[in-house]
C-alpha cells in the first residue's frame, strides 16, 4: 500500500496554535451570548489534541475562530495565534463532497485551487486514496458510496490539501460503529506516519481517549478549559484493542466523573 508522504518532524516544543485568555462574543444586542471565556490552549506540532464538554460549550466556536470563520459581529478578547505558515485543513461533520466529481476529483480539489500541476495532484490523490482505501473507487461519484465511504473520501481530500494542522469538528459522529473505529484507526496511522498536528473535536469521550495524546475538557456555556489530560498510552495505538485495557477503563472512569459533575449545575464547585 502506498503510504502519505513522511512529513519534516517539527521541535517537540513548537506551538503551532495558542490560545490565552480568549474569549469569544456571538450575537447582536439583546440577543448576546458569550461562548467562550478565558480559554488558553496550546497545540504543539504533532500531536493529537481533542476537546471534549458538553454540547454548546463554544468547541465548534473554537474550530471557527482558529481558522476565521466567525461572523464580523463577533467580539473577540485576548489572543489566538497560529504560527506564521501555517496551513490549516478542516473536517467538518459532513462530508460536503463536490457530487459533480469523482472520488479522484474530489480528493484533487484542494492542490488545484493551490496550483498544483495535473500530473503531481493526480499522483498525490491517487496515493491519499489508496491509503484510506478507496482505489477501487477512485472513478465513483459521491451518490454511489456509503457515508463511511464518504467520509473516507473527505479525510483524503483534507490531507491532498497539504496541511500542517488539521481541525476536525466530529467527522466520525454519524458513522456506525465499525466505520467510526476504521476511520479512528486511519487517523492514528497517519499521525503516527507523518506527525500530522490535530485539534479534534467530539462528544464521543471513547473516541478522545484513544484519539488524544492530551484531552482538553471544557465547562459548560460559556466554555473554558477546565483540564487538559495527558493520554499517555504506548505507541502506535490500535483504537480497536486500546478499548479493553485497564488504562483506558480507568482515565474513561476518571474523565466521565469529571464530565458529569460539569453537567449537573447542582455538583458543581461555587
Amino acid at each position: 500500500m502506498t503510504e502519505v508522504a513522511a512529513r519534516k518532524e517539527e521541535p517537540a516544543a513548537a506551538a503551532l496554535i495558542e490560545a490565552k485568555y480568549f474569549s469569544v462574543t456571538l450575537g447582536t444586542e439583546p440577543n448576546r451570548v458569550v461562548a467562550l471565556k478565558g480559554v488558553t490552549l496550546s497545540i504543539l506540532a504533532g500531536e493529537i489534541v481533542v476537546m471534549v464538554g458538553p454540547s454548546g460549550c463554544g468547541k465548534t466556536t473554537f474550530l471557527n475562530s482558529i481558522c476565521g470563520l466567525l461572523t464580523p459581529s463577533a467580539e473577540l478578547t485576548g489572543s489566538l495565534t497560529v504560527a506564521d505558515g501555517v496551513r490549516l485543513g478542516y473536517m467538518p461533520q459532513k462530508d460536503a463532497l463536490l457530487p459533480w466529481r469523482t472520488v479522484l476529483g474530489n480528493v484533487e480539489v484542494g492542490p488545484e485551487l493551490r496550483g498544483v500541476g495535473r500530473a503531481e495532484r493526480r499522483d498525490r490523490a491517487d496515493a491519499l486514496i489508496e491509503v484510506v482505501g478507496l482505489s477501487k473507487f477512485r472513478n465513483s461519484y459521491p451518490h454511489e458510496l456509503s457515508g463511511g465511504m464518504r467520509q473516507r473520501v473527505s479525510l483524503a481530500r483534507t490531507l491532498a490539501y497539504g496541511p500542517d494542522v488539521i481541525l476536525m469538528d466530529e467527522p466520525f459522529a454519524a458513522l456506525d460503529a465499525f466505520n467510526r473505529t476504521a476511520l479512528q484507526e486511519e487517523l492514528l496511522r497517519i499521525n503516527d506516519k507523518t506527525r500530522l498536528t490535530v485539534l479534534l473535536i467530539t462528544h464521543d469521550l471513547s473516541e478522545a481517549i484513544v484519539l488524544g495524546r492530551r484531552v482538553a475538557v471544557m465547562t459548560s456555556s460559556p466554555g473554558r478549559i477546565l483540564d487538559v489530560y495527558p493520554v499517555d498510552f504506548p505507541e502506535p495505538r490500535s483504537a480497536a484493542h486500546l478499548r479493553g485495557t485497564d488504562a483506558f477503563l480507568h482515565l474513561f472512569q476518571k474523565l466521565w466523573q469529571v464530565l458529569m459533575t460539569e453537567s449537573d449545575p447542582t455538583k458543581r464547585a461555587a
